[in-house]
């Protein structure tokens, strides 16, 4: 599932295990957002407006525990939990959200929110 800020609901239409699982290639996918450009993106609509998240990529029933300032763990309307990540402007996929409990602080996205904060 592709879950680029650049769509409004995670797709599995626009993937290309090619394109999306290469080291260098997945910059030339069209749905590629620049996160320099998300955060600029970001600095200027104050309040980020949110797609509605995919239960089935990122609803969790278990309430993960992330230490990361810049993760918001939400309860949805069905029960389950998703976490938002307000650097990036999206939801978390379950594989994002078990990387981010592990290793919240080494993430490059917080340390790119920090460095533009300072």
């Amino acid at each position: 599932m592709c879950t680029s800020p650049a769509l409004e609901t995670a797709t599995d239409l626009v993937v290309s295990p090619q394109r999306c699982l290469s080291d260098d290639q997945y910059r030339s996918c069209a749905y590629y957002v620049d996160p320099a450009k998300l955060q600029e993106q970001r600095k200027k609509k104050p309040e980020y407006v949110r797609t509605k998240p995919c239960i089935v990529i990122s609803g969790m029933t278990k309430e993960p525990k992330i230490g990361c300032e810049y993760a918001a763990v939400e309860k949805t309307e069905d029960g389950f939990f998703v976490v938002y990540c307000m650097v990036r402007g999206t939801y978390l996929t379950r594989w994002d959200v078990e990387l981010c409990e592990k290793y919240w602080k080494e993430c490059p996205f917080r340390h790119l929110e920090k460095k533009f904060s300072e």
